[in-house]
């Protein structure tokens, strides 16, 4: 299984990735990991992340290969302390969808 139950802590913002429509973030987790995280309140809102998060569980269930993946929380202390990039602010504070990042991946772009 891939998926991890525990939800997760956000240590560290670090950077602002620019791909995909709901501005994910790279963080670092209290487990050591290395992430991309999509908040709730992103701009295209929960239902993106919803739908991420049932999909990445059937791949689990059915044996798909699939990075690690879970339930994350963003503290404001970890916005406000470790975070420069204009568009993340405290309000998008809460729980989030992650996924562990690999610096190796291509994305895939339509077209």
């Amino acid at each position: 299984m891939r998926r991890i139950d525990t939800i997760l802590e956000v240590t560290q913002i670090i950077d602002l990735i620019d791909q995909g429509t709901t501005m994910p973030i790279r963080c670092n987790l209290a487990n050591g990991m290395t992430a991309v995280v999509k908040y709730m309140k992103n701009p295209y809102g929960q239902r993106v992340l919803i739908n991420e998060l049932v999909g990445n569980c059937i791949a689990d269930e059915i044996g798909l290969t699939i990075p690690e993946f879970g339930i994350c929380n963003i503290s404001e202390t970890v916005i406000e302390s470790t975070n420069d990039i204009e568009e993340i602010d405290s309000q998008n504070s809460g729980y989030g969808f992650f996924s562990n990042s690999y610096s190796n991946a291509v994305p895939l772009v339509p077209g």
